[in-house]
């Protein structure tokens, strides 16, 4: 009967060792769960504010492709008149030519 009760000592011990155990596991994973909550919400919020700078890189690449198109319309205006008046000079010179 003592070994019996020697057990049973044993056991509680062992019983109670494992409560304590499993209530440290249960904190433990409310903690992880009440993290994994906030690193969810911490994405959400970064997930919008990429969100908001690809819209904000749109709205640039937009508007340089706009000026860009501006810029390639100037130079085109431009050497179509440097061109005329280049025609311009040689029509002159050449009159001139002529008439000497």
């Amino acid at each position: 009967m003592a070994s019996d009760n020697v057990d049973l000592q044993f056991l509680g011990e062992q019983m109670r060792e494992m409560q304590s155990d499993i209530r440290q596991v249960r904190a433990d994973q409310l903690r992880l769960e009440s993290e994994q909550v906030q690193t969810r919400d911490h994405l959400a919020r970064l997930e919008k504010k990429v969100d908001g700078v690809d819209s904000k890189l749109e709205a640039f690449r937009e508007t340089v492709t706009d000026r860009f198109d501006q810029v390639v319309e100037l130079l085109k205006s431009s050497f179509r008149v440097l061109r005329e008046e280049i025609e311009g000079l040689k029509r002159t010179s050449r009159l001139r030519t002529r008439l000497n």
